[in-house]
């Protein structure tokens, strides 16, 4: 007889069933067994019915994504009330726990009743790059009793809060916006509430099949517990080939016979528990997500560039950046300004953000939620153009002169990375904080020297247009 640790036991099972101390136990378990932040964020949308009184239209339990709010952020909006509110995620430790943290939008909406749930809570379990996350993730749905029979008394839209930014159309864009959930609609009834529980124990962050037929694998893992990888083919001929190997690193390239009609790499641990899976058939293909079998052409110039410069690393024309703020007080915002100074300065060049120095993708999508805190993660394009537009000012304004330059977005393996090209006009340009001429040698930059400046100044004569930084 095999038990079951006490870890596994405290992670949900990927389809069925459950009960509302199970997945309380599992919110609780998040932070230590699934890799994730200690937080669980309440997000829900309040609508009105009756005199100054609002019940919640959809809820959401977001367990292990950045929270940092000190206290309840509470937003009106045209007629509907936004509220999140943060908790941490090991303190809610048993239903009456969990019940409690689905009530906290009541005091925003007085409404005074306190809800009930059924304890029978169906499990959806979603592998990596699903609607929400590009981790694999629980969205348990709970069924509430006591408010389901209310009339919801909301005009059509669309809904603002100026303060932030926060524009909807209609009451299903402020509930996918807010809430995160693209699937949400203004039919919707009322009364939905979920959990979404992030699991970033291993999961498939990379596939790709190269035209020498091999299968590259890139995974990335919390979990100290071996993980196995299984991949089954199906070529052609109906031939089927499973492989299975105990993951000894996160980048693993293996053989496979092209052409093939289907193809499924698994995640497990030892006894087969998963912690992530891909499929895809020559039939089916999930067009929202990524393909092996039908990938798209290989044309994009600047995603070539992108793959060329993470095999050579940062160099003259080439920077990683983690990531940008957009406050120019901090330094790594300052960073932007001496880069592309130097760059503009020499050869031109381009920085990559969402780039570690050690030519790792990690994307923008977290820093970008934290940057600008009035959307969620389905506000992507829209918080994407604000980023590039706020960091094109920032170049406009923190160099002199202006140089020249293209912004724009590129996606790898489902994870966005702003492009920041800039062009080298035989112009002299300084940074306007500190009033620096910078150059670029190597992979860093530096402060010209005089015979530098020399060289630069010569070079204006030639081209005018620039100017000299003031003494």
């Amino acid at each position: 007889m095999t038990l079951c640790s006490p870890t596994v036991s405290k992670v949900l099972p990927t389809e069925g069933s459950t009960t509302l101390d199970q997945v309380a136990e599992a919110v609780s378990a998040a932070p230590q067994v699934l890799g994730v932040d200690d937080t669980a964020e309440l997000r829900s949308v309040l609508v009105p019915i009756g005199e100054n009184k609002f019940v919640s239209f959809v809820s959401v339990l977001r367990v292990g994504w950045h929270c940092d709010l000190a206290e309840p952020d509470v937003r009106e909006a045209g007629g509907i009330i936004l509220v999140a509110v943060c908790f941490k995620a090991s303190e809610i430790m048993n239903k009456q726990q969990l019940i409690e943290a689905l009530n906290a939008w009541r005091p925003f909406g007085n409404y005074e009743m306190s809800l009930t749930f059924h304890d029978n809570v169906n499990i959806y379990w979603f592998t990596s790059y699903n609607d929400f996350s590009v981790e694999p993730l629980w969205a348990p749905q709970l069924t509430e009793q006591t408010t389901t029979k209310l009339t919801r008394r909301t005009r059509p839209g669309p809904f603002m809060h100026r303060e932030t930014g926060f524009f909807a159309e209609d009451l299903g864009d402020a509930a996918r916006k807010w809430i995160g959930d693209p699937n949400l609609s203004e039919q919707s009834s009322l009364g939905i509430y979920k959990v979404f529980i992030r699991d970033r124990r291993a999961w498939l962050k990379d596939l790709k099949i190269t035209d020498e037929e091999q299968l590259l694998i890139d995974v990335e893992r919390t979990t100290k517990a071996d993980v196995v990888l299984t991949v089954s083919t199906i070529e052609l001929d109906g031939r089927k080939t499973v492989t299975s190997q105990e993951l000894a690193s996160t980048a693993i390239s293996m053989s496979v016979p092209l052409p093939l009609t289907e193809i499924r790499v698994y995640l497990t641990d030892r006894t087969g528990t998963p912690f992530d899976d891909f499929r895809e058939t020559t039939r089916f293909r999930d067009w929202r997500k990524r393909s092996l079998l039908s990938p798209p052409p290989a044309t994009d110039p600047e995603y070539q560039e992108l793959r060329e410069a993470l095999e050579r690393g940062e160099s003259e024309t080439v920077e990683f950046k983690k990531w940008l703020p957009v406050d120019r007080r901090k330094p790594k915002s300052f960073e932007l300004l001496k880069t592309a100074t130097a760059f503009a300065n020499h050869l031109g060049g381009v920085i990559y953000v969402g780039v570690t120095d050690d030519c790792n993708v990690i994307g923008c999508v977290k820093q970008l939620r934290t940057e600008f805190s009035s959307a969620t993660a389905t506000d992507g394009d829209e918080l994407r153009k604000e980023y590039a537009h706020t960091l094109s000012r920032l170049l406009n304004q923190g160099v002199s002169p202006a140089p020249a330059h293209v912004i724009g977005w590129i996606s790898h393996a489902g994870l966005p990375v702003l492009r920041i090209g800039i062009q080298s006009k035989g112009v002299l340009h300084y940074v306007v904080e500190d009033r620096g001429i910078y150059v670029r040698r190597g992979a860093s930059d530096r402060i010209a020297t005089p015979e530098e400046i020399e060289v630069l100044t010569a070079r204006r004569q030639v081209k005018k247009g620039g100017i000299l930084p003031p003494s």
